[in-house]
């Protein structure tokens, strides 16, 4: 569980620092490739390979074998996640959002998991400059895992701008 949520941290400070770039969305995933989670719900070897992809900048790739991944498991909302976290990268928001929106309904209760779900959410408003729709996903995420200090971190900067 731990593993999951450095991956989360470590994604939402670097791409919700000001600035976002195409290195920053790299280094996001070079980290998420070395972490490891408790038995994913789809085949290792599709998301494990997935995740090198994107950590190369290979978004092609990436989406491909995350697109394998959700037809050997339509459920997985880990699949569905890195699909988020792609098209993200390549700065297509509203995909994006879709498929981190499937992903939490698929989640079930887990706090952090969801947590780091509505953390990706907010990130993908904010990048948009959508300022309103990420405060009040950093607030979720916060109030699910108050632990965590992305959302909170998020929500002080975002404290001094203006809502959309």
């Amino acid at each position: 569980m731990k593993p999951l949520l450095t991956i989360l941290i470590v994604t939402l400070l670097i791409g919700c620092s000001s600035g976002y770039n195409r290195t920053a969305a790299i280094q996001t995933a070079e980290k998420a490739t070395t972490a490891t989670d408790e038995a994913p719900s789809s085949d290792n070897t599709m998301l494990r390979q997935g995740k090198a992809a994107l950590s190369q900048g290979e978004y092609s790739r990436a989406l491909e074998l995350f697109q394998e991944a959700c037809q050997v498991n339509s459920s997985d909302w880990e699949a569905l996640f890195y699909l988020g976290l792609v098209h993200s990268a390549q700065g297509d928001y509203s995909v994006a959002r879709n498929f981190l929106e499937r992903a939490l309904n698929l989640v079930g209760n887990n706090r952090r998991k969801r947590g780091r779900l509505y953390c990706a959410l907010a990130q993908s408003w904010e990048r948009e400059g959508r300022v309103g729709p990420a405060r009040m996903n950093y607030r979720t995420a916060n109030n699910l895992d108050p632990e965590s200090n992305e959302a909170a971190a998020a929500l002080l900067r975002l404290s001094t701008s203006q809502s959309d």
